[in-house]
């Protein structure tokens, strides 16, 4: 983010989301390429830049600002919201980005498991009515995330 490393267990295991926040970036820049010599060993496949905006190198015109965004979530009926709010004290510069998301479970056409995966299971006893069918089990999110920072 804002050019530097994401040091977050995302970076070693692939069972956890990243902290990037796209609704409250300014900019999101995408390297297909490989960047590892620029980003380092994790970049094989390429690099995404998210310009947060938390540090700011200049100080804005505007002594105080702020903005909010909401939105609904596509195929799982989620819904988002961002804020975020600037305040200039002197030479200093307070900003603090806010957001939240709540997901249902997705959908899915029929069971999320296939007949295969399915017959082992039901093959050991278990009952055919504990595998999902027409939503994803595990699948609903429900976060909040807070970034403050002075500079």
């Amino acid at each position: 983010m804002n050019g530097m490393g994401v040091v977050h267990a995302s970076a070693a295991s692939q069972d956890h989301a990243t902290t990037a926040d796209p609704p409250g970036a300014k900019t999101i820049k995408i390297r297909r390429v490989p960047a590892f010599l620029a980003c380092g060993g994790g970049a094989m496949g390429g690099v995404v830049n998210v310009i947060d905006r938390l540090v700011m190198e200049k100080l804005p015109e505007k002594a105080f600002s702020g903005a909010l965004q909401g939105a609904p979530t596509r195929n799982n009926d989620g819904r988002q919201a961002t804020a975020r709010i600037s305040a200039a004290f002197g030479d200093f510069l307070a900003v603090t980005n806010a957001r939240a998301l709540d997901t249902d479970k997705t959908p899915t056409p029929g069971h999320a498991y296939s007949d295969t995966m399915r017959a082992k299971p039901v093959a050991r006893g278990f009952p055919p009515t504990d595998f999902a069918s027409g939503k994803l089990p595990k699948s609903a999110v429900r976060e909040t995330a807070e970034s403050p920072s002075l500079s």
